[in-house]
């Protein structure tokens, strides 16, 4: 129960962190995130598109590097076949930086 309190929690604050990145491309409307499993699902609404995007991440890896941070995603699948085909050349397997405003928060709940 606490497991999925905590990643209640983060998905609300990932689905803020995110839409504020992709704002003039989108948004997310439903985020859900397993801690444990270290997985990911969301439903994104985007611009121009008539029906909702999903994604999946089947394994994300948290690091850090002396003062930063970096997310890695494994396992990507969305319901666009180019859009995963774009996905695993460009994105996964790739280290990307977490901005530093979301860190402590991150650790918090992490």
């Amino acid at each position: 129960m606490l497991n999925k309190m905590k990643d209640l929690a983060i998905s609300k604050t990932a689905k803020i962190a995110i839409n504020t990145q992709i704002e003039k491309y989108g948004k997310v409307s439903e985020i859900s995130l397993n801690s444990k499993e270290k997985s990911l699902e969301m439903t994104l609404i985007l611009k121009g598109e008539n029906e909702a995007f999903h994604l999946s991440i089947e394994k994300y890896i948290l690091s850090q590097k002396e003062d930063k941070h970096f997310i890695q995603v494994q396992g990507i699948q969305t319901s666009r076949l180019w859009m995963s085909a774009i996905a695993k050349d460009y994105l996964e397997n790739k280290s990307f930086s977490i901005p530093n405003k979301y860190i402590k928060l991150l650790k918090t709940l992490i």
